[in-house]
């Protein structure tokens, strides 16, 4: 009988020892779970998506795991500083990115979109708004670094609001709608919030001081703005205050103008709404963003796909060949701009290759051709002489294309010979 009872208790605790490691996940936090490759390769089969590429400017395209479903962004490409505004609502939720892009679920090997698999029952309304968040926490990142050197907006961070100004608008506030503003309030869920000024006019949020947190979506300028209460967007210009819609219809801001308020309005909402809610355990970090020295050449791991649309490009354009096969054509990647050399094989004669770019000498005792190519742009294969007078390379950038370009001619005999040897064997 002790030997019985000695082994149940022996049981019960291996039990629960064994139930302990298993990890409980909250069915309504996003987790950032590490995919293991043929995780990747099972996604890759059905949405086509290379989940190890990340974007400099975008991040990764991962968002994590919520409720069994893996949460992925497919966006197209866009270059650095243009903003086109996808945006679409889910459940009531506004997802917005810097340009058209979906938000895809998958999950046992079927995929979907977002509103599909909200339809379908795979995620409540619960789980869409922590995806809601999260993507509005990449987008306000992502739109800090686009706007990092835009003149058309100045932050209170940067250039708060005098006493005496507050004071203008205060007075003029009180005038017009016969209520005081609280300044002392400004990064409080209530109160005043102060946006910065755009086009020479102060934009102001007031909050309702009784409002439950609840999320509230309206348009302004056929803009949508959102908020955790009720809200109200105003603007003062020259001792006139109004509501931003009226102020839009007076002709103080054109679209851009509005365009670039709502920028602010979902950096504001990012901050407050981790100020309420707090950090959650589970919840996906936002990556730090490292942004690569533009005067450096970087080399990637080229998919294939990006290796068939430079081979492609450079083809169509120049009838030349870029040879993946060959001596390793490929120089690397500055300012995301891919370089290559297209060549003949081993030692074709002709009268070789010069040309002077933004003052350095490129030379190749054959006939060569060195292209950039730009991710995402139609035939976007360009010769090195037109990459720079476009401007998508600086003088100092063509310097360390011709350095990389002096030890890549120095090394090709060497280079030439390891693949002649690779090949014969």
């Amino acid at each position: 009988m002790k030997k019985l009872f000695a082994f149940l208790i022996l049981l019960t605790m291996m039990l629960t020892l064994f139930s302990g490691c298993k990890e409980v996940r909250d069915p309504d936090l996003i987790y950032k779970v590490p995919l293991s490759e043929e995780m990747k390769e099972e996604i890759n089969d059905v949405i086509k998506v290379n989940l190890d590429y990340v974007n400099y400017y975008e991040g990764s395209s991962y968002y994590g795991m919520i409720n069994d479903c893996v949460i992925i962004r497919d966006s197209t490409y866009i270059d650095m500083g243009v903003v086109v505004y996808g945006r679409y609502e889910i459940a009531g939720y506004l997802f917005e990115w810097i340009h058209e892009f979906t938000i895809l679920v998958y999950r046992d090997g079927e995929s979907c979109t977002l509103q599909e698999a909200y339809e379908k029952g795979w995620l409540t309304k619960k789980q869409v708004e922590v995806i809601h968040t999260q993507n509005h926490r990449r987008y306000a990142e992502r739109i800090r670094l686009i706007r990092a050197i835009d003149s058309y907006i100045s932050y209170p961070e940067k250039e708060p609001l005098s006493e005496q100004k507050k004071q203008e608008i205060s007075g003029a506030f009180l005038k017009r709608y016969n209520t005081a503003l609280d300044w002392n309030n400004a990064y409080t869920f209530y109160g005043t919030l102060n946006y910065g000024t755009v086009n020479n006019c102060a934009i102001l949020m007031t909050v309702e001081q009784e409002a439950e947190p609840a999320y509230c979506l309206q348009k302004i300028a056929h803009t949508p703005f959102e908020w955790l209460a009720p809200f109200k967007l105003y603007a003062y210009c020259d001792g006139e205050v109004c509501e931003l819609q009226e102020a839009y219809d007076k002709g103080w801001f054109n679209r851009h103008h509005i365009e670039l308020i709502r920028e602010r309005n979902i950096q504001n909402y990012v901050a407050i709404y981790k100020e309420i809610y707090g950090s959650v355990e589970g919840e996906v970090p936002l990556e730090e963003i490292v942004l690569p020295d533009q005067n450096v050449f970087y080399t990637h791991t080229l998919s294939e796909d990006q290796k068939s649309s430079i081979r492609s490009s450079v083809l169509r354009k120049f009838d030349e060949i870029v040879r993946w096969g060959y001596v390793n054509p490929y120089y690397g990647t500055i300012n995301e701009c891919h370089v290559v050399v297209a060549h003949p094989f081993g030692s074709a004669s002709g009268n070789g290759f010069c040309e002077e770019v933004a003052g350095y000498t490129f030379e190749w005792d054959t006939p060569i051709g060195l292209y950039v190519y730009r991710d995402g742009i139609n035939d976007g294969a360009c010769t090195l002489r037109a990459a720079y007078m476009k401007g998508w390379l600086t003088e100092e950038q063509i310097g360390v294309i011709h350095k990389k370009h002096e030890q890549y001619r120095k090394d090709f005999p060497a280079l030439l010979e390891q693949w002649q040897e690779t090949k014969d064997s």
